[in-house]
């Protein structure tokens, strides 16, 4: 293999960064004091999920994963069922200092891979349509109401971003044009890959391309597919079954629960708890309301200039419904940080046909834009519910 296909040239970091230096300077800027600001509330100890890989980490204990004879630093032992290699490494990383400080150089660690990810998805949607949209497109990513001290500043969660920006690329296709770049992306999704089971809503959709877009599917996209493959093999011999099973009538109830994603705040705070005849008109009304305006946005916007945005976002629409219910039937209900992904795609496709439908010619366009953006900002009060 040449040297240049290892190494990224210096001429490739620019011909990438000139054009997007803009962008992403100011995307790295907003959302990274976002990040930092929603995460500085983060606890001075180490808890959770974190613990339990710091504890890990320290003191390796069997069971071993299934591919310990070639693994013995446990980076392929699973977690809860599945491997989460990154979760694994960047445990150890910041375990090459004192424990004591772990959370405080977890909580700078991951602010910065959620900037970066989001100046990705930025730059990702801008090339698609244009700058500001992409600019929109981190911060519904970067404010959306989630758990933030939980989300944040927390080692255990950093991949969530990622398949997110994961199903963007696929989506949209775009990829960059050098073979350096391309390896760091082939990397990428291979170690997103053992990290997350969702990311099998990425292989499925390059699967699909083979199928239904043989004749343009791209040599990266190939690459994808294969280097996905290996790690969902390793992925299937690693896994280990939960042993939980959820009945249609309880699916059905976990899934209504997503309705809170779109409450406001006073709604969220309520969501184990008995709820007026109010209460739950504004929570399930909410969701009913946007999903009307959605599907007049989608028409509205057939009729302009930008059809091929509005196709890719009814893919996020689909994929987020799909993700929502793989998610929601693995675990054996609704983890309120499942909610992530789906709704991150489910806001980025409304601002793609919302760009659509102010394009298109008709009188009241405006209206439907102002709806989802006053539900949008109804919701953004708070942090979000935590099951």
């Amino acid at each position: 293999m040449h040297r240049g296909a290892l190494v990224l040239k210096t001429a490739d970091i620019r011909q990438f960064l000139r054009p997007n230096a803009a962008l992403g300077a100011v995307t790295a800027l907003v959302t990274g004091t976002i990040f930092l600001v929603r995460g500085h509330g983060y606890r001075r100890l180490i808890w959770g999920d974190d613990e339990l890989l710091v504890e890990h980490a320290i003191h390796r204990q069997t069971p071993f994963g299934r591919l310990h004879f070639i693994d013995p630093f446990g980076i392929l032992d699973p977690f809860a069922g599945y491997l989460i290699v990154i979760l694994r490494l960047t445990t150890k990383f910041l375990l090459l200092w004192d424990t004591e400080t772990f959370p405080l150089r977890a909580y700078w660690l991951s602010s910065f891979i959620w900037t970066l990810i989001a100046v990705c998805i930025a730059l990702l949607i801008s090339g698609l349509t244009r700058p500001y949209l992409g600019f929109l497109a981190a911060m519904a990513m970067t404010i959306m109401p989630y758990s933030n001290l939980v989300m944040l500043a927390q080692v255990n969660t950093i991949y969530m971003p990622a398949v997110l920006a994961m199903i963007i690329a696929v989506v949209t296709r775009r990829y960059p044009q050098s073979k350096g770049f391309q390896i760091v992306v082939c990397v990428a999704f291979a170690l997103v890959t053992l990290t997350s089971i969702t990311t099998i809503v990425v292989f499925g959709y390059l699967i699909s391309l083979v199928f239904f877009r043989r004749h343009d599917v791209q040599l990266i996209e190939r690459r994808l597919i294969w280097v996905m493959g290996l790690a969902l093999v390793l992925q299937l011999i690693s896994y280990q079954p939960r042993g939980r099973m959820i009945s249609p009538s309880s699916f059905l109830h976990e899934f209504l629960l997503s309705s809170n994603a779109f409450a406001p705040q006073f709604v969220r705070e309520k969501i184990l708890e008995p709820k007026s005849a109010i209460e739950n008109i504004i929570l399930y009304g909410i969701p009913i309301l946007l999903s009307i305006t959605v599907f007049v946005l989608v028409r509205l916007g057939n009729r302009s200039e930008c059809r091929s945005q509005i196709n890719i976002a009814q893919h996020f629409f689909l994929i987020a419904i799909l993700l929502l219910c793989m998610l929601i039937i693995g675990n054996g209900w609704l983890n309120s940080h499942y909610l992530f992904i789906p709704t991150g795609l489910f806001w980025i496709g409304v601002i793609l046909v919302s760009d659509a439908t102010g394009n298109s010619t008709f009188r009241y366009r405006m209206l439907p834009i102002t709806v989802v953006l006053a539900i949008f900002i109804l919701h953004l009060s708070g942090t979000y519910f935590v099951i």
